[in-house]
């Protein structure tokens, strides 16, 4: 984002402001994403669902996606919890629809219709989330759902690793997911969100400053 108020630019990873100053462009600064200027409010809802949400990219990436979605299923099924298949972008409709279909248990849900900004509570009982949709993992994290990030190093979806690399979020990166990491994060629920509370906390933070700054020129 460039501003003619602030002659400045500002983007949503570290990564992109060291790209933007190798090829001699100044005033760049980092500036995180809008979601976590939200202001929400973490109702006392019963966490008891996880969800899946993604983009279509491909034979080959759609084969690893397939996989991990596979034991994602496998795992919360065993443990009998809710399984929310759902999209926020309306193209993105039948490729969630084939995975649900194919990977259907008694625990398996579809969500019909393209989630909403207005409908973004939808989250509030989520404990977990696994997507390739940056958006859909961002918002989660501001409603405290603990993120699972499948990217590939891909180009359509680098800016979730470059994104996530930048807040301390490195560590929920995942090229495949097994049944143990599910393990970790499935008993390990209370300081997963601590440390979301954190990271939203200070991401918000910076953000904040950064605006105070621009007011201050």
């Amino acid at each position: 984002l460039y501003s003619n108020v602030i002659k400045g630019i500002y983007v949503r990873s570290k990564e992109n402001v060291s790209i933007l100053q190798r090829i001699g462009l100044s005033n760049v600064d980092y500036s995180p994403d809008m979601c976590f200027m939200m202001n929400v409010e973490i109702r006392d809802v019963q966490k008891n669902k996880v969800g899946l949400s993604f983009r279509d990219m491909g034979d080959g990436p759609n084969k690893k996606i397939k996989e991990s979605v596979k034991i994602f299923v496998e795992y919360f099924s065993n443990k009998q919890v809710n399984i929310d298949f759902f999209y926020q972008v309306e193209r993105d409709r039948e490729f969630n629809q084939q995975l649900f279909y194919e990977f259907k248990t008694p625990f398996t849900h579809f969500r019909e219709d393209v989630l909403k900004w207005d409908e973004r509570s939808y989250y509030h009982d989520k404990i977990l989330l696994l997507s390739n949709r940056l958006h859909v993992l961002l918002l989660g994290q501001v409603f405290e759902c603990i993120p699972m990030a499948l990217e590939f190093n891909q180009l359509k979806t680098l800016k979730i690793r470059n994104i996530f690399n930048s807040i301390g979020m490195e560590d929920h990166i995942y090229d495949e997911i097994s049944m143990n990491q599910l393990k970790i994060l499935f008993t390990d629920i209370e300081s997963q969100q601590f440390k979301l509370r954190q990271v939203n906390h200070k991401q918000k933070d910076v953000f904040n400053k950064r605006l105070a700054n621009i007011f201050k020129k």
